[in-house]
């Protein structure tokens, strides 16, 4: 992690920013083992069962089809094995998943930040400093850039989205800037 005066910089899954950290969490009696857990388990949802489903339908789904995909992200044993898992999602549908992707990592964000004291301890100490994701492959999440290359230190260089940087930038606004309360639409 490098943090500057206006950015912090993260990469390492060990890292509490990251997607990848073992930082769990629950919600409606399901229980996540990392942010990118839920990110994949959400994937599945909207794609098999739609953008407006909820976590009840989730769990009716889940009665009638126990081996299901939600099943199988829910119990996979790291974050890396829920991505692949994730990746298998079928029907799977770009421009469905695009419309719903930010949100969806934006509130699994804010529950972990919420429900880990190490998490949010170490967000309350930012500031307004705006997240970065120092993903050099990635264009989507990250800056395409890692914290090491002195380019990443001006934001003209960055090629990539930084969509995970620009939600939890989100999730500090609501939490630590100008504190509100959120409702979980799921």
């Amino acid at each position: 992690m490098l943090i500057t005066e206006n950015f912090v910089f993260f990469y390492d899954k060990s890292e509490v920013y990251s997607q990848q950290s073992k930082h769990g969490f629950t919600y409606k009696g399901f229980k996540f083992k990392s942010a990118e857990h839920w990110m994949m388990f959400h994937k599945a949802r909207i794609m098999i069962l739609g953008a407006s489903s909820t976590m009840k339908d989730v769990f009716e789904f889940m009665r009638m089809h126990p081996k299901c995909l939600f099943r199988k992200i829910l119990d996979a044993k790291t974050p890396q094995a829920a991505k692949m898992l994730g990746r298998d999602v079928k029907p799977y549908s770009e421009e469905v998943w695009k419309e719903n992707r930010e949100d969806v990592v934006f509130y699994g964000n804010l529950l972990k930040f919420q429900q880990n004291k190490v998490c949010s301890e170490s967000m309350a100490t930012v500031g307004t400093k705006q997240f970065v994701e120092a993903a050099k492959n990635d264009l989507n999440w990250g800056v395409g850039l890692d914290e090491k290359n002195p380019k990443i230190l001006n934001p003209k260089n960055w090629v990539g989205l930084n969509l995970l940087g620009k939600q939890l930038d989100r999730v500090n606004q609501v939490l630590f800037i100008n504190p509100v309360s959120v409702e979980i639409p799921y």
